[in-house]
């Protein structure tokens, strides 16, 4: 944590009682940084781009070790002297996919942060905060972010930090907002490893760097960045002792199966602990986090529903009901259509196809030669037992 007066961060504590490491506080001090503003234009997005550049670091893997590592200490000792066997010698260490879900957990937390204050204030995160992680996660998160906003200040009041911002900007620009910030608390987090030369660096990359003379809400001060870091890593900090104590009931139950398995016989020194990404996902089952995780998983499996391609089928259909055979079947659709089977041609019944009723005076006679002579002279024409053909007699 960015700090210019305290020695070192104030100690996480998390909900389940179990204490957490200690981190020394690296001094930074204020980016100068003065370019040309950017024309990143804001959309009201739910969730932060897939993409972003750089990933999100606010956690860096040798700091994510120590943390699973002091926890994994404070409590498994006794299993460990239990079954007569050493801890590892080695300190956990965590998945390099493991420590980026954390970290991009993080990256979704900050976004909601600032799409909930829409304004990067004090007096604005803070119920933003409370409105995210809700008041019981939230009321511990703040009143460790109040201490290290405390040790920062030196007695001061914070108002005398706070840049001012004029009236909420209608042009609030949540992305910009949110690559901004992002990049300032990998910056100022004490468990991170970016520097300002790093940020300098993406700022120009991305065009990210605000103008001489810009003082919107697009601004973030040092008390803000110092307030949301430590909201950021207290949140870390919970998500790896939850992670890392699910990684450890893993191996305590491997080690416990394999010799009733015969796989191996009982080992003198326990296994490594590995944080992998199977763990950190156990982190949707904590009491305490499960929501927050489970909400940013399922923004991630469907960012957008009304976005979404069309499929294989509603393309098919899309296609066929531009066709005039599709236009005359409306009446009765066929459902075999569109999914790649032919139907049989239908045979029509031989019926008699009845139209409007003909007047039988309207029907011609056959005429032949003689028909007026036949009609006339009484004779000439006779019938024969064998129908009702008539037969004609010969003329003399």
């Amino acid at each position: 944590m960015a700090n210019t007066s305290a020695g070192s961060a104030a100690v996480s504590q998390p909900t389940s009682g179990i204490s957490t490491p200690q981190f020394q506080t690296r001094s930074r001090t204020q980016s100068m940084s003065s370019d040309r503003p950017s024309t990143i234009m804001s959309f009201g997005l739910m969730s932060p781009p897939l993409s972003v550049t750089p990933e999100a670091a606010f956690i860096a893997a040798s700091a994510a070790s120590q943390i699973v590592t002091n926890d994994h200490d404070s409590h498994a000792d006794t299993w460990y002297d239990q079954h007569g066997i050493e801890p590892a010698g080695e300190t956990a260490m965590v998945s390099a996919a493991a420590l980026q879900l954390v970290n991009s957990f993080l990256d979704q937390l900050l976004f909601n942060f600032l799409s909930a204050s829409r304004a990067t204030t004090l007096a604005a995160l803070r119920p933003a905060v409370t409105e995210v992680l809700k008041p019981k996660l939230a009321k511990d998160a703040i009143n460790q972010a109040d201490e290290e906003l405390r040790e920062y200040l030196g007695g001061a009041d914070e108002d005398d930090f706070v840049q001012p911002q004029g009236t909420e900007s209608k042009d609030w620009d949540l992305e910009l907002v949110w690559k901004r910030t992002r990049l300032r608390c990998m910056v100022y987090s004490s468990l991170g490893d970016m520097e300002e030369e790093d940020e300098d660096y993406h700022m120009d990359q991305e065009n990210l760097k605000p103008g001489i003379d810009e003082r919107g809400p697009e601004v973030i001060s040092p008390a803000v960045a110092i307030f949301l870091t430590s909201i950021l890593e207290y949140m870390g900090e919970q998500a790896l002792v939850v992670a890392g104590q699910a990684a450890y009931h893993r191996l305590r139950a491997k080690f416990e199966k394999e010799p009733k398995d015969g796989a191996r016989s009982v080992a003198d020194i326990a296994d490594r602990i590995v944080v992998e990404e199977l763990d950190m996902e156990r982190v949707a089952l904590d009491r305490t986090l499960g929501r927050l995780w489970r909400a940013w998983k399922k923004r991630l499996r469907s960012p957008n529903l009304d976005a979404r391609p069309f499929s294989r089928t509603s393309s098919i259909r899309h296609k066929q009901s531009n066709t005039p055979e599709s236009r005359e079947s409306h009446e009765s659709p066929l459902p075999a259509q569109g999914l790649g089977i032919q139907e049989a041609p239908r045979e029509e019944p031989e019926v008699d196809q009845v139209g409007n009723p003909i007047e039988a005076s309207a029907i011609p006679l056959p005429i032949g030669d003689r028909d007026i002579d036949e009609i006339e002279v009484p004779g000439l024409a006779s019938y024969s037992d064998e129908g009702s053909r008539i037969v004609r007699k010969r003329s003399r």
